[in-house]
């Protein structure tokens, strides 16, 4: 019978206590401490704090896809990320079945606008924008960005504003908004489609709001 000594047996209990104990994450990835986690949404830098948000697709609930809100980090360097919580979150009936992927883009007088694929019940999606709180979007330099308001008027744009849509689960993920150069009084904004051609076949097309 092989007799393992001493050394080895202590050896071996270290590896055992490392492998319980260590963090398996990546040194650099940024996510949840729990629960599902997708795609990120609305990256931007805020030039007023000097700080990087990134809001990202999360469930607070479970650990597969469903109650879809934003979780929100926010961070000076793009290296070291300060964990800030939900910030927007699926609570209203043009949302229920989530605030999908949308961005973050300056508008008028430098405020944030947030524009984000609202998903209702049945898997209909349709557009939606949200601000910043009154309070927090006047705080300057100390502003969050944690907290929005979303638009009485939600949702702003539906399927009856893409003629030929095909179904209703086929009209997402916003772009940043940009000046029209041909009229500089408007803003554009381009989303994902499903659109039938001339011909009448399905086909993903770039859909262009003013």
């Amino acid at each position: 019978m092989r007799v393992i000594s001493s050394t080895w047996c202590v050896l071996l209990l270290l590896l055992l206590a490392i492998a319980v104990t260590a963090s398996h994450e990546p040194r650099f990835h940024v996510r949840p401490p729990t629960n599902w986690v997708s795609g990120p949404s609305g990256l931007y830098f805020d030039p007023f704090t000097l700080k990087t948000h990134l809001y990202m697709q999360y469930n607070p609930y479970d650990s597969v896809q469903g109650n879809t809100s934003w979780y929100h980090f926010t961070s000076y360097d793009s290296v070291k990320w300060q964990d800030q919580g939900i910030a927007l979150k699926n609570d209203n009936e043009y949302d229920r079945r989530g605030a999908y992927s949308g961005t973050i883009t300056d508008g008028d007088y430098g405020s944030p606008v947030v524009m984000y694929t609202c998903v209702a019940d049945g898997d209909v999606q349709r557009q939606c924008i949200a601000l910043p709180n009154k309070k927090d979007a006047q705080s300057g330099r100390k502003r969050s960005l944690n907290s929005f308001v979303k638009l009485p008027t939600n949702p702003v744009l539906t399927e009856k504003d893409v003629p030929g849509l095909v179904g209703l689960n086929n009209f997402r993920d916003p772009t940043g908004w940009w000046g029209n150069p041909d009229n500089t009084s408007e803003w554009l904004v381009a989303f994902a489609a499903s659109v039938k051609n001339s011909a009448g076949v399905p086909e993903a097309q770039v859909v262009v709001f003013a």
